[in-house]
């Protein structure tokens, strides 16, 4: 749901005479938000509301990448409705994380604590390319390829055409870059175009 929504329980007999109405709670609603200046998700919620011990805690949970399982990330307290999760260590993974959160009770007058989940909500970080404007082989930089955070490394390949558009090289793998090599050698000094194509964490393809 991606609705906040107010609801109560109507009560009947087993004859289905009417007995009575239980109060009225609402659901928490999560959004989320990148900050891609400072490597953020940004979480908000509305607070559950109306049990009868109380919300003792909130517990956050994350997923990386949108295809793996959720994990504890924090537990904050009852009256917490606001976090920024640093995913700036993150930086190698595709850039999607998704979460939700949990309220806990604390034990009420029937002697039990329930606990409550919100909607999933996800913040996908604008994707980073570093791209070199020139290498020497042999030299300190002597490996031409981009430094990049925040992609799906899966769905990445690098051209390098020379200036009359024949392809000298070619990698679908952020860790293979070229060498100055073509034909097994050393490509004459010059100006080279590359283009590199790869998909950020929500699927948009890009294309430098």
């Amino acid at each position: 749901h991606e609705t906040r929504y107010e609801y109560r329980i109507a009560a009947f007999d087993f004859c289905q005479n009417f007995f009575n109405y239980s109060n009225v709670s609402s659901n928490i609603l999560l959004n989320a938000y990148q900050d891609s200046e400072e490597y953020l998700s940004i979480l908000k919620w509305s607070p559950y509301e109306t049990w009868n011990g109380g919300i003792s805690n909130y517990r956050i949970f994350r997923s990386i990448g949108g295809d793996v399982g959720y994990s504890p990330l924090t537990t904050l307290n009852s009256n917490d409705t606001f976090h920024e999760d640093d995913v700036f260590d993150l930086i190698e993974t595709h850039g999607e994380f998704c979460y939700y959160i949990e309220a806990w009770e604390n034990t009420n007058s029937f002697g039990r604590a329930d606990t409550v989940r919100s909607n999933i909500a996800c913040a996908v970080q604008e994707p980073l390319l570093w791209i070199p404007n020139a290498f020497v082989v042999g030299g300190h930089n002597d490996i031409f390829k981009p430094v990049a955070g925040y992609l799906d490394f899966d769905r990445y390949q690098m051209q390098i055409f020379n200036r009359w558009g024949k392809e000298v090289f070619f990698s679908n793998s952020i860790d293979v870059g070229w060498n100055g090599y073509h034909n097994g050698k050393i490509a004459p000094e010059g100006s080279y175009i590359d283009v590199i194509t790869c998909s950020a964490g929500n699927g948009r393809t890009i294309e430098e």
